[in-house]
């Protein structure tokens, strides 16, 4: 658990949850960030991950209690697999339900991965040596570029999505992304840095909100998920 400078307690709450338990690391972040968000205390995990896999869990989302087992068999049954992920739920924060948010099969992973990334970072679970030396950049989005350079390194067959939702994704309106055309500018530079041409970007980027308008239109008439259901 990386401590990313809380100021409401919370390293003082965790060191006494986990004082008697040695499956948890607490430790702090106190490199300088370039730009808001998680990028550098998720560096700092992974320069201290020590597993065969990482799987990654930021401030307020959750996994249901299910997440790891369901991966580990998966990895059981095939030792091959290098990256898992799988749907999840978005729930409002405050909210008693959420909705399921389906994620591409994985034989399209590199197709989608030019114009979104289709790794939900909640759900995700990587072989460590895939991910050896790299870091997360000081970007916004820089799950996507992340992601983009991992699956480019992987086979179709080395892949794994599970259709069931694993994990439980928080919105609130003071997210880092949730104003919509500022994000939008963060995933064209995301196309610039990736060697996208100006006319490459824009139909990417034209894509990608109409991808995500069908995602959304999806969701919408998904089931609604009584969290409480889910014995989390």
């Amino acid at each position: 658990m990386i401590d990313d400078g809380s100021t409401d307690g919370t390293k003082e709450i965790l060191q006494r949850l986990t004082a008697e338990d040695s499956r948890f690391l607490l430790t702090h972040n106190s490199l300088p960030r370039l730009v808001p968000g998680p990028y550098q205390a998720r560096n700092v995990g992974l320069r201290l991950a020590r597993g065969k896999f990482v799987c990654f869990l930021d401030i307020d989302d959750r996994w249901l209690p299910n997440k790891l087992a369901e991966q580990a068999m998966q990895i059981d049954k095939n030792p091959e697999l290098r990256l898992l992920y799988s749907s999840y739920l978005r729930s409002r924060r405050g909210k008693t339900t959420g909705k399921i948010r389906k994620t591409p099969q994985k034989n399209s992973a590199q197709f989608w991965i030019h114009l979104a990334n289709p790794v939900p970072m909640l759900t995700s679970c990587v072989k460590r040596e895939t991910i050896d030396g790299m870091e997360f950049e000081p970007l916004h989005h820089e799950d996507y570029i992340f992601w983009h350079a991992v699956i480019r390194r992987l086979q179709p067959e080395e892949l794994a999505v599970n259709p069931k939702p694993l994990a439980i994704y928080c919105i609130h309106t003071t997210s880092i992304s949730s104003n919509k055309l500022q994000a939008a500018g963060w995933i064209w530079q995301c196309y610039r840095r990736l060697g996208y041409r100006r006319p490459v970007a824009t139909i990417a980027l034209i894509a990608r909100g109409l991808l995500q308008a069908w995602l959304i239109g999806k969701e919408t008439t998904s089931p609604t998920v009584l969290l409480s259901a889910l014995d989390i």
